[in-house]
């Protein structure tokens, strides 16, 4: 059973009183012996006293479990971890391969930004151009110099 599971209740409160009965101190001393059978009453009160324990045992234990408030003042050296650095990441030192590997997709980045400029330029330039040919040039008459007009 896993530890957490809620545990059932045997004997409702309402019902506890009148289902429920603890041993006399001389049953308590002796025990049932071989022919005596053992009451119910004295059944319910066990298994309720039971299960009342383990029940509390669970909030004990499952709020110390959650708790992530360091209760027992574990020390990093004594879980093996005194040589982590403990620096935030924007803190920690990079290698050189990785400013290596950081430097090159910045300059692959730029370059793409660039060649997109050029393309985006180039792209403008002729369309600006087919506007002047397909409409301008035939709705004007307007030709310019360089085409010997």
């Amino acid at each position: 059973m896993n530890w957490r599971t809620k545990l059932f209740t045997w004997v409702s409160e309402k019902n506890r009183a009148k289902n429920t009965r603890e041993p006399d101190a001389g049953l308590k001393d002796t025990g049932y012996v071989l022919g005596n059978q053992p009451l119910a009453e004295h059944h319910n009160f066990l298994f309720a006293l039971f299960l009342d324990a383990l029940k509390e045992l669970q909030s004990v234990t499952g709020n110390h479990v959650d708790s992530k408030s360091n209760p027992h003042d574990v020390t990093k050296s004594q879980v093996g971890l005194e040589n982590v650095d403990n620096t935030s990441d924007e803190n920690k030192p990079v290698s050189k391969a990785q400013q290596a590997a950081i430097s090159a997709e910045a300059l692959l980045r730029e370059q793409a930004d660039e060649q997109l400029k050029k393309d985006f330029a180039a792209a403008l330039e002729e369309f600006s151009n087919s506007i002047i040919k397909e409409i301008v040039i035939p709705k004007t008459g307007w030709q310019d110099a360089g085409d010997g007009g």
